[in-house]
């Protein structure tokens, strides 16, 4: 399938029409529509020819606890989530993520920095497929598509991250973020609703060995915000798959030394520098170091930057891996649960000039296809034709004690 921006005008206006019929039914008017408690409404502005769509419902329970209210999407870019509001004691209606308003996001959107669908990647939670983080050429300053070696087939992706200091060139946090849904349906709940989009994306533009459909459902109730992604393969002939996302959860305070983070691990994979982020293949135990963030109640970050990727997580009984983020003087705790199996790697980014952290739960561990992690399992799923897999993840918040 071609990519987005290589479509032409009248086709995309066409699917925009058909898309925003599908969006709201009569009685759904762009106002908004008001189903047990819920409203999707559209915006102004469009994002990959499509209008933003907030899910929001009424506010049910006391004052006591945190509430989910409302989830922003934006189907015409992935359905890359724009931002998540919630009711926090304290402090009523409050953005949780680190994101422009839909004004401004606009504005940012299809920039001359936004080539790839990169402006994703630095705002709010980005769906990451078909791979999750850093994807290393062979060639270290080729110019063009970023190749890399999928067993004895060549992939060539697009070069969509910066180049270093020394002019490699990498792709990064996969393709969907450029892509617009083909179809979105609305459903509504006694206390919630969802959202699902459906995306065919094709082989990504000539960039991926197969055929694939995407299907991201976001559902909303008052005590948590449940995302899913899942990838099949329509294709003839296997393809590997690693799906993420991009959180950026604000320190609401603006304190972040005192920001406490749990991430249940016991490695962690080095890098070459904190300006490359490149996997040198090395794993250490976090045990007796800094990066041990396995207490029950988190560990504080203090002056501790983090762009780091943790390993061998440690589930509960029904298979959960569950990171945590607290900001005591927000009084405000988020559960970050990896509800998937195939969910092996948690990356954490938390700059020090930054007032937010990501936690980014992940299939795959950086540079996937890379020679330095000799031929050990990185966590990209082989999907044969007909086959499919799926990420979900549940955000929950709570006071913390």
């Amino acid at each position: 399938m071609a990519s987005p921006s290589s479509v032409s005008p009248t086709c995309r206006l066409l699917a925009s029409i058909i898309v925003l019929t599908l969006l709201c039914s009569p009685q759904d008017a762009a106002a908004g529509s008001d189903h047990a408690g819920v409203a999707f409404t559209q915006s102004k502005e469009f994002f990959g020819g499509m209008p933003a769509l907030t899910m929001r419902r009424r506010r049910t329970g006391d004052s006591t606890k945190p509430e989910f209210l409302s989830v922003t999407m934006l189907p015409g870019r992935g359905m890359d989530v724009l931002q998540i509001v919630a009711d926090i004691p304290g402090r009523g209606a409050t953005a949780l993520l680190d994101s422009p308003s839909i004004e401004q996001a606009s504005k940012i959107f299809g920039g001359p920095e936004d080539q790839f669908g990169n402006q994703a990647f630095h705002m709010g939670s980005a769906f990451l497929i078909p791979f999750a983080n850093r994807m290393l050429g062979d060639l270290p300053k080729a110019a063009g598509p970023v190749t890399v070696q999928w067993g004895k087939l060549p992939l060539r992706l697009l070069p969509n991250a910066t180049p270093t200091a020394d002019g490699r060139q990498y792709a990064i946090h996969g393709m969907l973020s450029s892509e617009a849904a083909a179809t979105v349906s609305q459903h509504t709940t006694l206390d919630g609703g969802s959202v699902e989009a459906i995306f065919h994306c094709g082989d990504f533009g000539g960039h991926w060995p197969s055929q694939t459909d995407v299907e991201i459902r976001v559902s909303l109730t008052a005590d948590e915000v449940r995302l899913s992604a899942r990838a099949r393969n329509i294709g003839h002939v296997k393809e590997p798959m690693g799906i993420g996302t991009h959180p950026y959860f604000r320190i609401l305070s603006g304190e972040r030394a005192q920001v406490r983070l749990h991430i249940p691990a016991s490695e962690r994979a080095l890098v070459n520098n904190y300006t490359d982020v490149f996997p040198t293949g090395n794993v250490e135990s976090v045990a007796g170091t800094s990066y041990d963030f396995r207490a029950p109640g988190g560990v504080a970050l203090g002056n501790l930057g983090l762009d780091d990727q943790w390993l061998d997580l440690s589930r509960d009984s029904s298979g959960t891996a569950t990171a945590v983020l607290v900001d005591p003087l927000a009084h405000l705790g988020i559960r970050v649960a990896a509800l998937s199996p195939q969910i092996k790697a948690i990356q954490a980014y938390a700059p020090l000039d930054k007032k937010f952290v990501a936690i980014e739960e992940q299939f795959n561990r950086n540079d996937p296809f890379g020679a330095e992690w000799q031929g050990q399992p990185t966590g990209m799923v082989q999907l044969a034709p007909g086959q499919a897999v799926t990420w979900k993840q549940s955000l929950r918040l709570f006071v913390p004690q």
